[in-house]
């Protein structure tokens, strides 16, 4: 856990679960949010499909503080599409103030990988800049399917 501004709470948190709790894993996700101020960054939210051999890892973020409401779906699309990615916001919100989205979606089967590569960037998970050869975490296809070996 980094030692910066996140009083206590991991910046990075990851929910497992098998794929009829997706919508179930989607809330801890906004519970981890909402309970942190903000302080956690990402949740990765990992729902393993044995019946499909499928796994999805979802990308959950905050949105930037000064993302018009009502939040549309153009406005989502807008906003993924940005390259770079949009950084998690490093500044705490209130609960009441926060709107979570899914930033990222990456799915892997016995045949394919869609979505890769997942990109955690440093800043979100150390709350610090980098130095010397330090570098956003890059899970490309490889990392991925060597993940989904082992479950």
């Amino acid at each position: 856990m980094p030692t910066g501004s996140t009083q206590g709470w991991p910046t990075l948190v990851i929910e497992t679960g098998i794929s009829e709790s997706l919508p179930r894993l989607r809330n801890d996700a906004n519970w981890w949010f909402n309970n942190s101020s903000g302080a956690v960054r990402i949740v990765l939210v990992i729902a393993v499909s044995k019946a499909r051999k499928e796994i999805t890892i979802e990308k959950w973020q905050l949105l930037p503080p000064n993302t018009p409401i009502p939040v549309t779906r153009a406005t989502l699309n807008h906003i993924r599409q940005q390259l770079p990615a949009p950084m998690p916001p490093r500044v705490h919100q209130a609960a009441g103030n926060q709107r979570s989205y899914n930033a990222q979606v990456v799915k892997i089967d016995v045949d394919n990988i869609t979505g890769a590569p997942l990109v955690l960037p440093f800043r979100a998970l150390f709350d610090r800049q980098p130095r010397g050869n330090e570098a956003d975490v890059v899970l490309g296809k490889t990392e991925l399917r060597y993940c989904a070996r082992v479950v």
